[in-house]
């Protein structure tokens, strides 16, 4: 069985704190990067990223030291496939 991590993160509001936002659009072409080079990791959508347990953890955590230091909100889901 294989184990994985759904995360979704919303961006932050472009009206509301440009200076956020802007950090925002800047990581994501580092994310999306770093998910192309780590094995396993499917990219969902602009953000959001299915990622397997076994060796994605450090994606995942680069994932969410950049939504917190954009003030981004994330949700994660725990999810066990077949092989």
């Amino acid at each position: 069985m294989k184990h994985y991590i759904l995360i979704s993160m919303t961006e932050p509001s472009r009206k509301d704190d440009k200076p956020k936002y802007a950090d925002w659009r800047e990581s994501l072409p580092k994310l999306r990067a770093l998910a192309e080079a780590t094995k396993g990791v499917v990219t969902l959508g602009e953000s959001s990223w299915l990622i397997p347990r076994d060796k994605g953890m450090p994606f995942l955590s680069e994932c969410i030291v950049a939504g917190n230091k954009c003030g981004c909100q994330h949700r994660t889901w725990f999810l066990d496939g077949e092989e």
